[in-house]
């Protein structure tokens, strides 16, 4: 059965509300503000018609979250947007993310958490974690007691260390690291 010119009119008069609001659920737009203080974080999203969207809720995972740094010449931290039912009234963010800072030249299989100042931590595929402090900064560990944190010592810090000896003379460490450290089951 053949439809004809009208018919084709009624459907896609009927239809066009229904994808207007499937082209406008998902949306890709700036960050140029952010509010932390609130037990969910809010983003204002902006590059969007209609906007900007102040109070966009920003969905991070459980355990992880972070602060988007506000735009400078470099540009700006980009974000995912849905809009629950294709309507603009309450934004919700799935993801932002930040190519200024983004770092490059990971092997597959390499998960990083890094921070806009280079300091990072590489789970490696090999299974190692590598710990990056920013340049002329340390890795600092706490006891869990609230306590002041401490550096963990360089390899090289290690090795240059000496131990005082008899008749006030000083010796290098016995066993010098290679940056390898085995640890024997008690």
């Amino acid at each position: 059965m053949p439809i004809d010119l009208e018919t084709l009119r009624q459907l896609h008069h009927i239809l066009r509300p229904h994808a207007t609001r499937v082209v406008n659920m998902i949306a890709r737009a700036t960050i140029p503000l952010i509010d932390d203080t609130t037990k969910m974080q809010l983003v204002q999203l902006a590059g969007l018609l209609g906007g900007p969207y102040p109070g966009a809720e920003h969905f991070q995972p459980y355990g992880f979250s972070s602060v988007p740094l506000p735009p400078n010449a470099d540009g700006a931290a980009e974000a995912i947007a849905f809009f629950p039912n294709g309507d603009r009234e309450h934004p919700v963010v799935l993801t932002i993310a930040d190519r200024r800072y983004a770092p490059t030249g990971r092997d597959p299989g390499d998960v990083t958490m890094h921070h806009f100042t280079g300091a990072k931590i590489t789970m490696t595929q090999d299974g190692d974690i590598i710990a990056t402090p920013a340049s002329g900064r340390h890795v600092l560990v706490e006891d869990g007691a609230g306590g002041t944190p401490h550096p963990l010592v360089n390899v090289t810090d290690f090795n240059n260390h000496t131990h005082p000896a008899p008749g006030g003379a000083t010796s290098p460490p016995t066993d010098p690291l290679t940056g390898t450290t085995t640890f024997k089951a008690q």
